[in-house]
């Protein structure tokens, strides 16, 4: 979206909107999952992840308000790829160790 020129707000906005319906669709999945096979839903991870994400909500576009967009960019971009990373690395450790 920002290669087609869109604002940054816009294309986080747009992200959002169509990241939200498959989040909820697979937590709602989860959910049942744990609950068929007697695991339960981990409550304890509930309590501190929803007030984050409320919390996170109201502070994100405040902070991005301070930001100027091309910073925004390159953290958005460095914090993706220490994710994938992170998640590379682990999941290489796993399967060589597992």
């Amino acid at each position: 979206m920002l290669r087609l020129g869109w604002p940054g707000r816009v294309a986080v906005g747009t992200g959002v909107g169509v990241v939200l319906p498959t989040v909820v669709t697979a937590g709602a999945v989860q959910a049942v999952m744990l609950q068929r096979t007697d695991l339960g839903i981990p409550w304890n991870l509930v309590v501190w992840t929803v007030p984050a994400v409320l919390i996170g909500g109201q502070l994100g576009p405040r902070l991005t308000a301070l930001v100027p967009e091309r910073q925004l960019k390159r953290g958005v971009a460095v914090l993706f790829a220490l994710l994938g990373t992170v998640i590379t690395l682990s999941t290489v450790v796993r399967r060589l160790t597992g």
